[in-house]
């Protein structure tokens, strides 16, 4: 069972949501909460995985409410990794939840009213972050992008290796992964670590070579073999073998990108 909005009505305004239960007592009750919450609208609803995951590609909400045990563990997973959607497990009073990575929050239900309104404004508040900092990365792409005649893209690395300092092209590097304020560069046969954060060494390289495809990731093109998709998410492979997740806000620019290649090629 599944409840959406048709598709000739246009969703409201307000962070999307999707609920996942297979108690209807419980959806209502969530539904009521979520109506009366100006910041939220829900965008569907589903009882089972099958229906759910519909409405999680049509709408790409920023909130799913879910039973975990109702989600596949792979896609829990690849949601630690994400942006969107934040999820917040739902579980009965007699039951335990183990919490996996990708949860952000649970929720006892059937819960009071000011409960639920206490989560959304958690919710609330963890959405505005994640927003504002995927808008503070488009801010500081755009700056570089402006001055990048003015600045050389860099075209070498200096990375230490048995203590020793040794610099390595940047066409050899498949993956730069953020870690705190250092960042990992992955080669097909090493791993480096430089104290430089992701956004400030994603500015120093060629943009035409080197896109972010999530927060914490910015990958070579040249090293991308194809860009399959596992239980909704989209996942960029490597020619190192790595699989990386592609960020909702990241997805259509790349894909785009991955398309306009292989109709080159082709």
């Amino acid at each position: 069972m599944v409840t959406a909005s048709d598709a000739s009505t246009r969703i409201a305004p307000g962070m999307r949501v999707v609920l996942l239960d297979q108690d209807v007592e419980v959806r209502d009750k969530m539904r009521a909460a979520i109506d009366s919450d100006s910041a939220f609208v829900l965008a569907g609803e589903s009882q089972d995985w099958s229906g759910c995951q519909l409405l999680l590609e049509r709408f790409i909400p920023e909130l799913l409410l879910a039973r975990v045990n109702q989600l596949p563990s792979k896609f829990v997973e690849h949601l630690s990794h994400a942006d969107f959607p934040v999820l917040v497990g739902l579980r009965g009073e007699s039951n335990t939840l183990v919490t996996p990575d990708g949860l952000y929050d649970t929720l006892e239900v059937p819960s009071e009213p000011e409960h639920i309104r206490g989560l959304l404004a958690r919710v609330r508040r963890e959405i505005y972050r994640r927003q504002a900092d995927e808008l503070s990365f488009l801010v500081e792409r755009y700056v570089s992008c402006a001055v990048s005649d003015r600045v050389p893209y860099l075209s070498k690395l200096q990375v230490e290796d048995s203590n020793q300092v040794q610099e390595i092209a940047i066409e050899d590097v498949s993956l730069i992964a953020a870690d705190g304020n250092y960042v990992r560069i992955h080669t097909k046969s090493k791993t480096y670590e430089i104290r430089e954060t992701l956004t400030g060494i994603a500015a120093k390289l060629d943009s035409a070579l080197f896109v972010r495809v999530h927060r914490s990731f910015v990958v070579n093109l040249s090293h991308v073999l194809n860009v399959p998709t596992k239980d909704i998410l989209s996942i960029a492979k490597l020619s190192n073998g790595m699989e990386v997740p592609v960020g909702p806000n990241y997805r259509e620019e790349f894909e785009s990108i991955i398309r306009g290649r292989e109709r080159l090629i082709a």
